[in-house]
């Protein structure tokens, strides 16, 4: 029974620790919930970085300084915006609170695909949940014919 106990603290602090301040955030971004401050800025920089296994990342970035701009002045894109996007272009830049990274209202981070895989990955971990507190449920009004620790 032990193990039905720790399914279910593991999914519930995985759906409720992780999965829904996500999609909370991402959906700020998205103007769905309030509380992201949203401003307008100015495409300056484009680039595309090498990552792991050759994939390739693409991102822009809205600040004025030169060199690397930081995870506060640029975001990931997917290969079609980027090709889209043209220096000069008005990007809507979004900054959630806690947090000092900024995300387009188009980047890679509010993707449709995004949204799926964080509702199906909520789901599951839901279901988990239900599944392990109805068996551990069913073993405590049932006469407890097994130890907890078997």
């Amino acid at each position: 029974m032990w193990r039905w106990a720790l399914a279910l603290v593991i999914s519930t602090a995985l759906a409720f620790g992780v999965t829904v301040p996500k999609l909370y955030k991402m959906a700020q971004i998205v103007g769905w919930q309030p509380g992201a401050e949203v401003v307008t800025s100015s495409v300056t920089q484009k680039g595309v970085d090498e990552g792991m296994r050759g994939r390739r990342h693409y991102w822009v970035s809205w600040a004025n300084n030169g060199g690397s701009p930081s995870r506060a002045y640029r975001d990931n894109v997917s290969p079609e915006v980027w090709e889209s996007m043209k220096m000069g272009d008005r990007v809507e830049v979004a900054y959630v609170p806690c947090d000092d990274a900024a995300y387009l209202r188009n980047g890679v981070f509010v993707e449709p695909g995004n949204f799926v895989f964080d509702f199906v990955l909520l789901a599951v971990t839901l279901g988990v949940s239900v599944a392990s507190a109805g068996r551990l449920l069913w073993w405590w009004f049932k006469g407890r014919k097994v130890a907890f620790w078997e």
